[in-house]
């Protein structure tokens, strides 16, 4: 069976499978339970990319933030998301200024992002800067993690 319409759209159906899926992938993370996220399928989601940084965050909390760090600065930029994730990673793996001055120009740029809010905000608060910490995180529009 087609996943897309005629049209060139993604049937109703595989949308649906799709963002269950992420649910799920969202769903895991909130609970902690981190390795569980990793086994995951994602290659097949439309959404892809947004359950990537699930998984790198996940592997970061699992104590590989060196490893995710290493694979990003590889990879290559694909957002602010992206940016903010690297350096967390970045932060937690030994380069805490490195991390601090990328977040710092993420906050500044881009940071109506709800990861920028979220990771801006924990590493903020992780270097004492309470108050900047909860300025960024009341910027927040729907976003449940902030």
């Amino acid at each position: 069976m087609d996943d897309y319409d005629g049209d060139g759209t993604m049937s109703s159906l595989q949308s649906h499978t799709n963002s269950a899926e992420l649910y799920q992938i969202r769903n895991l993370f909130y609970k902690a339970d981190y390795s569980s996220l990793l086994k995951e399928p994602t290659s097949n989601l439309t959404r892809s990319d947004e359950a990537a940084l699930y998984k790198y965050r996940a592997r970061i909390e699992l104590g590989d933030a060196k490893g995710v760090a290493t694979e990003m600065n590889s990879a290559g930029s694909t957002g602010a998301s992206f940016e903010a994730v690297k350096a967390y990673a970045e932060y937690l793996s030994g380069e805490r200024e490195k991390g601090m001055e990328d977040i710092e120009e993420l906050v500044a740029a881009d940071g109506d992002d709800s990861t920028v809010q979220v990771i801006g905000g924990t590493m903020l608060y992780n270097e004492g800067k309470v108050t900047e910490a909860l300025e960024l995180l009341m910027r927040h529009e729907n976003n449940l993690e902030a």
